[in-house]
């Protein structure tokens, strides 16, 4: 297994970063709110006033501080109360919604497949509500079963977790037609040894080469799945670059340089 690293590239958790006493995550159900809310937190974030629960991530998000420029990808970049929200006088940064792609990330899984030397590699990014394979020109979305959570009077044990999430990641190889190389883009912040913090899916923390040890006969590489979809979205030099991935949740990656 490969951890995949960019120098200047690296993740940032978002998801439960507060506006007031609500964090971005809590709002999503209410679009207005939640991109009003967005613009808010990312005009704090600039200034390196940028709050989370969790004392690690506020460590990532005051390094976040003096962007210049804000990207937003998948399926609700460009989504109307966004733009209305972004295109308000104001704010101290420059910002580009975009326009509405799931699989957002096909650009940055070409880059990274070529820089890992794979000519005929595919990508499988797990996202919260599903699965999206891409290989070649070929994108294909397997849908989650929302039944299977960590949580709940339903909740799958960890062990239970990881079969059904490793059946879902045995679908979707099945698509990519003999990769020589895949690339797995996670839902959940990753350590440098390839370590996950927790998610929706059961099971799916720690080590991940052990979640999914025995599945992939050919090489791999783990990334988080915002920094896949940034990887794909340079910034002009020395820009610092703050991209957003719109989906279930807001994901983030940061370029740095």
């Amino acid at each position: 297994m490969i951890v995949y690293q960019r120098p200047g590239l690296r993740g940032i958790e978002l998801w439960h970063g507060l506006r007031g006493p609500a964090t971005l995550f809590s709002l999503r159900h209410s679009k207005r709110e939640y991109f009003t809310a967005m613009r808010e937190f990312l005009v704090q974030l600039h200034s390196g006033h940028a709050r989370a629960p969790d004392p690690a991530d506020n460590a990532q998000l005051h390094r976040a501080a003096g962007f210049d420029r804000v990207c937003f990808a998948g399926g609700d970049a460009g989504h109307p109360h966004l733009v209305e929200a972004m295109n308000r006088a104001g704010l101290p940064f420059t910002v580009d919604t975009g326009t509405p792609d799931p699989f957002a990330a096909a650009a940055g899984a070409r880059e990274i497949l070529s820089e890992l030397g794979w000519h005929r590699g595919a990508a499988l990014d797990l996202g919260q509500t599903g699965l999206k394979v891409i290989a070649g020109s070929a994108r294909v979305r397997i849908p989650r079963d929302e039944a299977l959570l960590p949580y709940g009077p339903h909740a799958l044990t960890a062990e239970l977790g990881r079969e059904r999430l490793r059946d879902l990641l045995r679908r979707g190889l099945a698509e990519t037609g003999g990769a020589d190389g895949i690339v797995l883009g996670l839902p959940v912040a990753l350590d440098h040894e390839g370590g996950a913090r927790s998610s929706t899916y059961p099971g799916l923390w720690g080590p991940v080469e052990h979640v999914f040890r025995g599945l992939f006969d050919v090489p791999w590489a783990v990334v988080n799945d915002a920094v896949l979809t940034a990887r794909g979205l340079c910034p002009a030099a020395k820009r610092k670059t703050l991209v957003l991935t719109l989906g279930f949740g807001v994901g983030g990656a940061l370029w740095e340089t």
